[in-house]
């Protein structure tokens, strides 16, 4: 018998949306994976409110997802306790920021 595929979730699902400072470039931030975790880190400690519950149990990086429409390269965490696999974004990647959401 076939192994039953798992549903797709819903397209926006676990999204973090993160606020970028000015004079800061995305896309050398998310390429530097030692500095990315760094302003993640400061992220989490100044806006707890945009990520999930958990997330100060630990996360690790799992892997990229580029998106040829809107030409950027976003980095996937996963929070290994809970099993949560996230997208993070820029805050301005997205038309809305209330789109966001995890």
């Amino acid at each position: 018998m076939a192994k039953q595929r798992r549903k797709r979730g819903t397209a926006g699902d676990k999204t973090i949306c993160l606020p970028i400072a000015d004079g800061l470039d995305y896309a050398t931030l998310v390429d530097d994976r030692e500095v990315f975790r760094q302003y993640l880190d400061e992220q989490i400690a100044a806006h707890p409110e945009l990520f999930p519950e958990g997330i100060e149990g630990g996360y690790r990086f799992h892997g990229w997802v580029e998106s040829s429409r809107q030409q950027i390269k976003t980095r996937r965490i996963l929070l290994p306790r809970t099993n949560i696999k996230c997208q993070v974004h820029r805050g301005d990647a997205t038309a809305r920021l209330a789109d966001c959401r995890v």
